[in-house]
């Protein structure tokens, strides 16, 4: 996008696996006088991703910082889901198989919609977790929003554990890919499956 808007300035990869050699040198280069944005190729920076470490440590050498309002995947999918909207908990990607179950059971008596973001590897795997230790709620996984692709699966945990079954998940590129899974706790209605 920047290419066909003619921008030519130079882009600094940040991520989780530089994040300590990079936010020194992204904050000497704004306090030596230099603008700084930061973008990201998928969802908005700083939700579910390393960016918050960067924003914290401006902060603390006073620097400014202003939030562009613009799409948030969480909000998009939780609108167009079809679950309930007046409370919701974002727990983002969920921890590796050691911390997981102790997660979804704290999660599963909350009165809320629940808001996940998964790989689309793990989608499966996921979901038979949230079914064991949540249960078989309304479920929507959501994908590819605002993109050519866009997908919403409706039904139960164990609805979409079958279709995940029998069907490949694919992201933007094959990569790791926010997925949304929604569930609340009091809803008792079924949605088939699209």
């Amino acid at each position: 996008m920047l290419s066909h808007f003619n921008i030519n300035k130079p882009l600094i990869s940040y991520f989780e696996h530089n994040e300590l050699k990079r936010i020194p040198q992204i904050l000497k280069r704004i306090n030596s006088g230099e603008n700084c944005a930061l973008i990201t190729d998928a969802g908005t920076p700083a939700i579910s991703d390393p960016a918050y470490k960067l924003i914290r440590n401006a902060i603390d050498q006073n620097i400014i910082i202003e939030s562009v309002p613009g799409p948030s995947s969480v909000l998009t999918a939780l609108t167009a889901s079809g679950l309930p909207t007046d409370r919701f908990i974002f727990e983002g990607f969920l921890p590796p198989r050691k911390n997981r179950k102790s997660r979804l059971e704290r999660l599963k008596d909350e009165v809320a919609t629940l808001i996940f973001f998964e790989n689309p590897k793990r989608l499966h795997r996921t979901l038979n977790d949230i079914h064991t230790y949540i249960g078989d709620r309304p479920a929507v996984i959501a994908r590819e929003m605002t993109k050519i692709h866009e997908e919403y699966l409706r039904g139960t945990v164990s609805q979409l554990i079958s279709y995940t079954e029998k069907n490949t998940m694919k992201g933007q590129d094959h990569q790791n890919i926010q997925l949304g899974i929604y569930m609340h706790y009091f809803v008792r209605w079924l949605l088939q499956l699209l």
